[in-house]
């Protein structure tokens, strides 16, 4: 049985969110690489969701672009800091933020 997840940028978002949901119910993964572009609030929500939920997680890499739309909420990435004080788990933690803006740093 595999134990480690890749969503890069080719898996499209709604791929990628339901897929975040459906993990709830694997206890055997325990380590997550994903793509996020910045201000996707449905990748993001749904990785949340799963962060301040899981046990079993060990490492998470998480990697963010370049948005689409140029002025988006930092919404996206509070729902990713406020998961990430929540879990116990996660021990090895990866973030790589691209073009990140000064409000979003002081978050």
């Amino acid at each position: 049985m595999f134990s480690g997840l890749y969503f890069g940028l080719g898996v499209r978002e709604d791929v990628k969110a339901t897929a975040l949901r459906q993990l709830l119910d694997c206890s055997h993964v325990t380590c997550l690489t994903l793509d996020i572009p910045r201000g996707n609030l449905a990748v993001s929500s749904a990785l949340a969701e799963y962060v301040q939920s899981t046990s079993v997680l060990r490492k998470l890499e998480v990697s963010t672009g370049f948005a689409v739309v140029s002025d988006v909420s930092d919404a996206w990435w509070t729902l990713i800091v406020q998961s990430l004080s929540r879990n116990n788990s996660i021990k090895d933690l990866n973030i790589c933020v691209s073009d990140m803006s000064d409000r979003t740093r002081r978050a």
